[in-house]
C-alpha cells in the first residue's frame, strides 16, 4: 500500500485548479503568519519589530536608514516630493566584522511598481486580518523573479533571476576570495 505516482500525477494534473487554489491559500496563511509574527505586539516574536535596513539616496549618493518594512524604491528624503527623486535598498557586506570601514554594498534591490503594489496589498490584507486577493498572490508567487530588480549603481537595473541578475549574485559570492566569509551588515550591527 505505498504512493502511486503516476495516479497521484494525473490527479493532480486532472485537477490543477484546485490544486493551483490550495496553493496560493496556503501560501496567504503563511505569509500572514509571518507577518503577524514579525509585526509588534503580535506575541510571539513580535516584540522585536521589523530590523532597520540601509537605504541609497541617489540624489545625494549617500546612505541611510529606515525601517525594514519600507520596500522600495522609495522617495528620496532629500527630495521628498519629486517623484522621480528616489532611494533603493543598499545590501551591505562585509569580509570581516560589520565595521563601516569594513562594510561594501554588495547591491541595491527595487521593485517594479505593479509587484510593488501586490507585496502592499497582500501586507495591509494581512494587517487586517483578512487574506490577501488571490490575483495578488499569484502575481507575487509568478512575478517574483521580475518583480524583483537589483542594481550594482543603482541605475542599471535587471530582474534578480536574470543571467544578468545571476551574474551579479555570483560575483558578490567571490568578493571575500577563496576561503573568505561573506557576512550581511545591518545597521547597528558590530
Amino acid at each position: 500500500m505505498g504512493l502511486d505516482v503516476n495516479r497521484a500525477r494525473e490527479w493532480v494534473n486532472q485537477n490543477s485548479a484546485a490544486v493551483t487554489i490550495g496553493a496560493v491559500v496556503i501560501l496567504i496563511f503563511s505569509l500572514a503568519y509571518l507577518w503577524f509574527n514579525a509585526s509588534p505586539g503580535s506575541g510571539g516574536g513580535g516584540n522585536r519589530g521589523p530590523i532597520d535596513q540601509y537605504f541609497y539616496d541617489v540624489n545625494t549618493q549617500k546612505l541611510f536608514v529606515v525601517s525594514g518594512d519600507k520596500l522600495p524604491p522609495i522617495p528620496s528624503p532629500s527630495a521628498p516630493n519629486d517623484p522621480t527623486k528616489l532611494a533603493y535598498k543598499a545590501y551591505r557586506f562585509s569580509c570581516g566584522d560589520c565595521s563601516e570601514a569594513q562594510q561594501f554594498t554588495g547591491y541595491y534591490e527595487g521593485f517594479q511598481k505593479e509587484y510593488k503594489d501586490a507585496i502592499e496589498r497582500a501586507k495591509e490584507a494581512a494587517r487586517s486580518g483578512s487574506a490577501a486577493g488571490p490575483e495578488d498572490m499569484m502575481f507575487m508567487e509568478e512575478g517574483y523573479g521580475k518583480g524583483r530588480l537589483i542594481s550594482t549603481d543603482a541605475i542599471g537595473w535587471v530582474e534578480q533571476n536574470s543571467p544578468e541578475g545571476i551574474a551579479i549574485n555570483h560575483d558578490l559570492s567571490k568578493k571575500c576570495g577563496e576561503g573568505g566569509r561573506l557576512r550581511p551588515c545591518y545597521p547597528g550591527m558590530p
